[in-house]
């Protein structure tokens, strides 16, 4: 199960720098253009990220021909427990798969998103829909893509601000193998896990309140 990731605030706070400079980096051109280099986190912001750790359920619909269908996500929430950017990768038994992403909004809707996998060309992805939330994007997932997944060391999921920048978010990768080849969590542990993400959100989030409140005189 995923969360909802991201909201309207947390979006224009990451264009403007404001939520501790996470890793909007301004470019001068967009997708349709010239391509520019993987964007790379700036120094010292993935330690004020906070990620859901790579979860693996399974689901099997309640009709006679229903598939059984896997999902590995993982979600990315800025130190402030602001919701950013989230991955899943879906695959239904005996269908093809697909690699879901889903950004906070604002994004301009037309150069769509991208992912890259540590050095590797960049993929672009159009989004499929936006909603309250945030807007998804997804592909199918060809077995080069999620061997790349399992050895990489990260996947960067981009889009672009309606101020023609460029957001690079970063999943780490550690742990997508095993967790995506393994068992899949039961219930309980779903909830368990579940239940440890929203207490440390809450924790960090009444954190970064404390550091903004003027100091008492």
């Amino acid at each position: 199960m995923t969360a909802n990731f991201g909201s309207a605030t947390a979006w224009r706070l990451l264009i403007t720098g404001a939520a501790s400079g996470l890793l909007t980096i301004a470019a001068s051109v967009a997708f349709g253009q010239q391509p520019p280099a993987p964007i790379q986190p700036t120094a010292g912001a993935q330690e004020q990220l906070y990620y859901s750790p790579w979860l693996k359920q399974c689901f099997k619909g309640q009709e006679a021909n229903a598939r059984l269908v896997c999902t590995t996500s993982r979600g990315s929430f800025a130190d402030s427990g602001m919701a950013l950017a989230s991955g899943v990768l879906v695959e239904p038994e005996g269908d093809k798969k697909i690699l879901r992403i889903t950004v906070p909004e604002p994004v301009a809707l037309s150069p769509g998103a991208r992912i890259v996998v540590d050095q590797d060309p960049p993929i672009a992805i159009p989004f499929s829909t936006c909603y309250r939330n945030g807007c998804l994007a997804e592909i199918d997932a060809s077995p080069e893509l999620i061997a790349r997944m399992k050895s990489g060391q990260t996947l960067f999921v981009q889009a672009v601000a309606l101020t023609n920048q460029v957001l690079s978010l970063p999943l780490p990768l550690a742990d997508f193998k095993k967790v995506n080849e393994g068992a899949p969590a039961d219930a309980k542990a779903v909830q368990d896990q579940m239940k440890k993400v929203q207490t440390e959100l809450q924790k960090r989030t009444q954190i970064a309140q404390q550091k903004t409140q003027p100091a008492p005189r």
